[in-house]
């Protein structure tokens, strides 16, 4: 595999296989791997004894059979949970997976998006998600193939404070500014700027196109819309896959 700052285009699937399987779960990331897909996007928060945990959301209900905030439960509490069944009940005995065990077993396979989620700020730096990350990925040694991305700019400016070299993202929301957007990526030496598709209706914003970085919109969810992307400028996009086969080189 290629550095992930070798790559051309890159379609990420969003969560994993979130189409055939239950968002950010490992049987979602193998169907991916089994798919062929070149990169894959999951989520990152901590639990409340600070431990990497791989889920979308703050709270348990939409994508588990828990009650209550992420953050309030020990991960040996978490772990005991079904985070399947929402979705099929084929998927029962899925469980949350921990970031560390994610990252071993999609190591050297395909390039890697982590985004870091608000809930897992900590002001006091010794709890933070950042230096966990990072400490993760060094001692797996997947560096090179690994964006750390965030809506979080505080937590993505930590990233940056204690690695010079890693990848980064940066996520706007709807309506951000472009303008913004651009000049915090450029200040932070970010790789990527991820704005949301109904941003790009009307094309890409000048200050993207400028970007010296690549340019990956979230979230698509088909076809049209990635062909589309791809034609006006972005260098690849999130996607809720399986979507129709797309031909990044036929762009």
């Amino acid at each position: 595999m290629k550095i992930l700052r070798d790559a051309e285009r890159i379609i990420w699937a969003h969560r994993g296989r979130n189409r055939t399987a239950p968002e950010n779960t490992l049987i979602a990331f193998r169907q991916s791997l089994e798919a062929g897909d070149i990169g894959i996007e999951f989520d990152v928060t901590l639990s409340a004894d600070c431990e990497p945990v791989v889920i979308h959301d703050d709270t348990l209900e939409r994508t588990t059979n828990g009650q209550g905030g992420v953050f309030n439960h020990t991960y040996a509490t978490l772990s005991e949970l079904d985070a399947g069944s929402w979705f099929d009940l084929r998927y029962s005995e899925e469980r949350l997976p921990l970031l560390c065990d994610v990252l071993k077993e999609l190591r050297g396979r395909m390039y890697l998006n982590i985004e870091i989620k608000f809930s897992a700020w900590r002001r006091k730096s010794s709890e933070g998600i950042e230096i966990k990350l990072l400490d993760i990925m060094r001692d797996l040694g997947i560096e090179d193939s690994v964006l750390i991305s965030s809506f979080n700019w505080y937590s993505l400016s930590c990233v940056r404070s204690l690695n010079r070299n890693i990848a980064i993202g940066v996520l706007a929301k709807p309506g951000w500014n472009p303008d913004t957007v651009t000049f915090f990526a450029k200040e932070i030496a970010a790789f990527s700027i991820h704005p949301n598709v109904a941003d790009l209706v009307k094309g890409m914003p000048k200050p993207y196109m400028c970007f010296p970085g690549k340019i990956f919109p979230y979230t698509v969810s088909d076809v049209d819309t990635g062909m589309r992307l791809l034609r006006t400028g972005a260098d690849g996009f999130f996607a809720n896959l399986p979507l129709q086969k797309i031909s990044l080189s036929s762009v």
